[in-house]
This record gives C-alpha cells, structure tokens and sequence, in this order.
C-alpha cells in the first residue's frame, strides 16, 4: 500500500513532548470500495459496497498515538461525522446514504489532544444492485404423448350349417371373423384342413371333432377352437318307449333317466327339423294324436293329426338340414317334409321300409324304399325326378353299412334262410349291394336271420354287421372278412350310440323281458342299461351335450 503523509491537524494543541512535536505522525491513507466506479487513493484501488465505504490508512509514527477518529460528511472538508475507531488502521463506515458523494479524513489521538485531519479521501457510495427475482424458469408442459394410432382390430369366428349326424356327414362351414381378413387356415380336427374362406368339408368316422380357424390381417392373427364343434355318429342319448305301463324316457349322456311323455308311442324318430345342430323328437302317438315334435327337448309341436306307418330323417335337397319321409300308407302313400316348412308328395304307393343312403357317392342322400314284393326295391336318386330299380324281391330287412370300407354307402338286405352254399346273385341268405352297381352274397347259412344293423364295433373306421340269427343269437360279420358271435341270446331291438361319448359305437341290445336292456359298450364288455324292455330304442343327440 502506498504511504502518504497527512498534514497534522494542531500539532500544537499537543504540545511539544507529546508526539516527538508530532511533527513524524504518518499520514493516514483512505482506500474506497465503490460498485461500480473505482477509487484511487494513495495508489491503492478497493471497490466500495453498497451503503458503506472501506477505509484504510497507515499507521502513525509519533510515539503515543492511542486511536484514531474517523471523520465524514457530504461536503469537502466538512465533516459531520465522527467514528472512534480505536488503533485500528482500517475502518468500514457503515450506514451511508447510497448514491451519495461523502468525503473522508483521518485523525490520530492520544491523551493529550488530536492531530490534524489527514489527506481527504472520496468516494460514490453506490445503490445497492437489486437482486433480481430470479424469473422462475417455467416448468415446460409435457409435450402430450400421441395417442397411438389403434391397429385395426380382428376377431375369428365361425358358424356351421350342421354340427352333428350320421357320418358321412358334410358341413358347410361359414366365416364369421371380423375386420380386414387376408387369409385363412382352417383344422377341421381329423388331420384335414383347409385355406378357402367358407369351406365345406365331410367327416367319414364317427367321433366329436374339435374345430379350428385362424385368420391374419392388418391387426394380425387371431384364432378360434369350438372344441367338439361337430359331432358324427355321436347319438349319445337314447329315448326309449317302455310302452303303455311307462311311457316315454329319456337316457341322457349315459347318466341319468328324464321322463318324456306318459303315452306309448307307434314309432319314434330323430331329426334336426330346425336346424339348429340339436335332434327334435317326431313322436307318432298313434291315430289319436297323430305326429307331434319335441323341438329342442322343450318344447311339443304338432306335425301332423294323420298317424303314419313309418317315418325317417334325410337332406333329399341337400342343403344341409333334415327333411323327413313319412309314409302315412296306403290312403295317402309317402310324402316329404321339407325345411321344417312344406309337404311335397314323393310316391302314392306306401312302403314296407325305408332306408337313406348315398348310393352314387355324390355327397347327397338318395331315399330306398322297399315297396314289398309287388315293386320290390327302388331308389330315389339325389332328390329325384330320377327312380333307380335296385331288386325285383323285397327283403325282410334292409340296412345301410360301408362295408368294403371305401366310404361309399353300400346296402346290406336278407332274402330269408340261406341255402348253405355260395350262390350267384339272385340268391338266398344275406346280400350287400355295393357302391351303387353289384350283389355280392355276405352269408350264405341256413338260419333265417330277424335283424340287423351297420356298426363300428372295432372301431377301426370300418362298419361292421350285427345280426341277429333268432336262436342261433348275435354274430358280428367283422371287417366284412370274419364271423364273431356276440350273444347267444336273440334280440327284440338293435340301435347304435355312442353313449360314453367318446367317439366309438356302442351297441344297445334289448333282449326282451327276461333280460331287459343292455350295452355293448366299446367293443368289448356288457353293461345293463335297464331291466324293463321296451316297444322302442331310438338313439339321438337330444339334450345338445
């Protein structure tokens, strides 16, 4: 710091001893802070803050100095202000005016007087810089996520026009899925499928075929399984008319007996009359009441106040749902009710049995009537107008079977007692008529047989022939090559379910009142069913489950 001497202020006021004459007292320096402007003073620069002034200055010389005063005002060398600061020799003067001009001047002390003022120091007090509120930096509203554009949606489904009956059974299959579709692959669950957007496809074996589809487009690849969609040959309860005493019960999924209806019936046959996948019960209580439905298990409709001499299920116009043929005999010959709608006549001449197969193998039922032994056999061919002559003869029985398992529907008729030897068509003993064109004797023995139906006993996809020889009981014609007895027993009824339902054939047997009702169930053991026989055992998908 640079070092000045100040003029004494009345050196003699102290007299002569006191400081060495004072005449050796240093001056004091001043040094001001100003923000803002820049103070020299003595050679030393120092900032000055706001309201306050810093001063500095070198110490005296003179023996004896004490203190030093402090002196300020607002006019040169007019000071009126005056701080005791002691031996210090720097001094903050706080409490100035800001923005105000103060001059300054120091002066030593001791206990006999007061030097002179020093050298006059000034300085600008500055105003005080405002702190600036600080401008909150404002929080930036988060830019909004965009929604994202939704993928457009799909959604499989689909609808059948049928979902159960004898195979072999074809289903037209529709799709029903939602949204823009680009492609298809369909499972129809017996290891076909197929890429067509409404396929149809036809089931040979009997069993519950569980349904796939799945479909891929803008929003990717959803899929649908309807598990056991499609029941074939699955007839898995049984109604069964235990006659007057009993009237009609029901035997549902192999569990349990539900009463249909206290009056006997004349017949009883199954078809799907609305379509709606489930078997309606065409009931012919006789000429009293003539022929009512239960549609649905639900509900009683009547069909007809005529009572007919038999009545079976076909899709004679092969759109996929049930028509029935009703032959009310003689006075009114067979008729044909169509759709669940309409009556169309078929033929004035009334029948001895009916049977409804696929003769050509063209996918559509052709209606074989036998009209006894006046006409013999015809069929009526995919819907008519065609009528196809098939024997001369009427047989005592007449049944559908596949029987060299090439899945074309093939006739098997018995012409009474066989001969005991191998004959050329026309002969005696039972004969299968073979995918629409040749007779092909199937036995040949001596025994008269009574009835006889096609099932899958082995279920190995081939029909097999159960008939009843009368006295000499049940056989089985096996894989149309071997003969197995079933029973020793002789039979009052044949029908066919699959009851467990587990895809296989089981044959009810009614043995009469002496044995009741039993089943072969799945090829390979006798379970009773019930001990009262009954007028009828009809098999069907009743109950929908």
């Amino acid at each position: 710091m640079e070092t000045v001497e100040w003029p004494i202020k009345g050196d003699a006021m102290f007299g002569s001893g006191s400081f060495g004459g004072c005449a050796g007292i240093r001056a004091v320096a001043a040094l001001l802070k100003s923000l803002g402007a820049v103070l020299l003073a003595f050679g030393v620069t120092v900032p000055a803050f706001a309201g306050q002034a810093g001063l500095a200055w070198n110490p005296s010389a003179s023996a004896g100095v004490t203190g030093y005063y402090v002196y300020y005002g607002q006019a040169t060398r007019t000071y009126s202000s005056k701080l005791n600061v002691g031996n210090q020799t720097s001094f903050t003067v706080p409490n100035l005016t800001a923005g105000q001009t103060y001059f300054f001047a120091v002066t030593a002390y001791n206990g006999a007087g007061e030097s002179g003022y020093s050298n006059e120091a000034n300085a600008l007090i500055p105003k005080p810089t405002p702190t600036p509120t600080p401008t909150p930096t404002p929080t930036p509203t988060p830019a909004p996520t965009p929604a994202p554009t939704p993928a457009p949606t799909i959604g499989a489904n689909f609808t059948a026009n049928r979902t159960a009956g004898a195979a072999p059974l074809n289903v037209s299959f529709t799709d029903a899925s939602t949204g823009t579709i680009s492609s298809y692959a369909w499972n129809f669950g017996d290891s076909s499928a197929s890429a067509t957007k409404n396929p149809s496809h036809t089931y040979t074996r009997a069993g519950a075929y569980s349904v796939s589809l799945s479909v891929t487009g803008s929003g990717g690849t959803k899929s649908i399984t309807k598990s056991g969609y499609i029941k074939v040959g699955m007839d898995n309860d049984l109604v069964v008319d235990f006659g007057a005493t009993y009237g009609i019960w029901q035997w549902l999924n192999n569990t349990n007996w539900s009463p249909l209806h206290g009056t006997t019936s004349k017949r009883i046959a199954m078809a799907d009359i609305d379509h709606n996948g489930q078997a309606d019960e065409v009931i012919d209580f006789g000429s009293k009441y003539g022929i009512w439905i239960r549609m649905n298990n639900a509900s009683w409709v009547p069909l007809h106040s005529e009572s007919a001499n038999s009545t079976v299920k076909a899709d004679v116009d092969d759109n996929g749902q049930d028509d029935l043929i009703v032959d009310f005999g003689s006075r009114y010959g067979i008729w044909m009710y169509m759709n669940g709608s309409s009556w169309r006549p078929l033929h004035g001449t009334t029948a001895k049995q009916i049977v409804i197969a696929d003769i050509d193998h063209n996918g559509r039922d052709d209606v074989v009537i036998d009209f006894g032994a006046t006409y013999g056999v015809w069929a009526y061919m995919n819907g008519g107008p065609n009528w196809k002559q098939l024997d001369t003869r009427s047989p005592s029985w007449m049944i559908k079977a596949d029987v060299d398992h090439n899945g074309q529907d093939d006739l098997v008729m018995s012409f009474g007692a066989g001969t005991g030897a191998a004959q050329a068509y026309p002969g005696k003993g039972i004969w299968a008529y073979l995918n629409g064109s040749a007779w092909r004797q199937v036995d040949s023995r001596t025994v008269a047989s009574t009835r006889a139906i096609g099932i899958d006993i082995d279920h190995n996809g081939q029909d097999d022939l159960v008939i009843d020889y009368g006295t000499d009981g049940l056989w089985i014609y096996r894989n149309n090559s071997n003969w197995v007895q079933l029973h020793s027993v002789a039979s009052k009824s044949l029908s066919k379910a699959d009851l467990d339902s587990n895809g296989q054939d089981d044959l009810a047997v009614d043995f009469g009142s002496k044995y009741g009702i039993y089943v072969y169930m799945n090829g390979n053991s006798w379970v009773p069913l019930h001990g009262v026989s009954a007028s009828t055992i009809t098999s069907g998908q009743v109950d929908n489950r």
